[in-house]
């Protein structure tokens, strides 16, 4: 429907397409095609599943003169946009994304595969361990929360309790205290962001500036980028409080790292209302 006179789209596996155009004249018009492409997608599947799409890109005739060389390159772009995150579309560019060539775009794929195989095994693992040692497991042990950082490439993990208003762990290089948490939820725009899933995910300090300006201010205070924040209530009111940073960066969340930081930090925040 987007692509329409412009080329030919066509289906080459289970959930991968390919389209070939020939009347997009500029770089500009190509991207707006693309960001219309994602957003018609969500716009069609949600709410009943979510749909991300991942987009590599690579041109004739300065990209290649054959077909198995520029979609090598596509092929190329499309794994660097999943590991930035998914949702996305990728140029290929050699300057920026290496030079291409056969061994790299399957060493890449396996790459891909093996760090997100990875993280749930270590994830599984994690939470195995919690199943059997209970929460203070992980508060009382700074190997667990280090490896819990270096899985997910995490700065900081902050949690807190007693409704918001007590720290019982904190693991990274914060520049300041924490702040008291339960006033934080007092604002209202704060508090309504967790009313879906119990999960706050941005992807930049000036972007949870729209959700609350006092969440900005704190995260500013903090360095924090980045940042995924879970909730766990009880009589209905959120309770713990867990904080996944990145100190002075942007990072445009995976799905997966999403999925599987909401679900350690739910389970997490489950049994310290349990146990604390």
């Amino acid at each position: 429907e987007q692509v329409g006179s412009r080329g030919i789209v066509g289906r080459f596996g289970g959930d991968e397409f390919f389209a070939f155009l020939d009347g997009v004249p500029t770089r500009t018009d190509l991207k707006t095609m693309l960001k219309v492409i994602v957003k018609n997608l969500l716009i069609a599947f949600d709410p009943k599943c979510k749909i991300t799409t991942s987009i590599g890109i690579s041109r004739y005739p300065e990209d290649g003169d054959s077909f198995d060389v520029l979609f090598g390159k596509a092929d190329k772009a499309l794994y660097i946009a999943k590991e930035k995150g998914k949702n996305r579309h990728i140029i290929y560019d050699p300057a920026i994304h290496g030079e291409y060539s056969e061994d790299s775009v399957k060493t890449q794929s396996v790459a891909f595969i093996m760090s997100r195989e990875k993280r749930r095994k270590g994830l599984v693992e994690l939470v195995s361990r919690m199943h059997l040692y209970g929460a203070g497991f992980i508060l009382e042990n700074e190997k667990e929360q280090e490896s819990l950082r270096n899985l997910f490439d995490l700065d900081g993990i902050t949690i807190y309790s007693d409704y918001g208003r007590k720290v019982i762990c904190r693991n990274g290089k914060y520049v300041n205290a924490p702040s008291n948490r339960a006033k934080l939820l007092e604002d209202p725009g704060y508090a309504a962001a967790f009313e879906k899933d119990d999960l706050l995910v941005t992807s930049s300090k000036n972007k949870l500036k729209l959700v609350s300006e006092r969440a900005y201010e704190d995260a500013v205070s903090q360095e924090v980028g980045a940042c995924i924040r879970c909730v766990s209530r009880k009589d209905g009111k959120p309770f713990c409080m867990i904080d996944f940073d990145l100190f002075n960066s942007n990072r445009k969340w995976s799905d997966n790292d999403i999925e599987m930081l909401g679900l350690v930090g739910g389970y997490l925040g489950n049994m310290i209302g349990e146990e604390f």
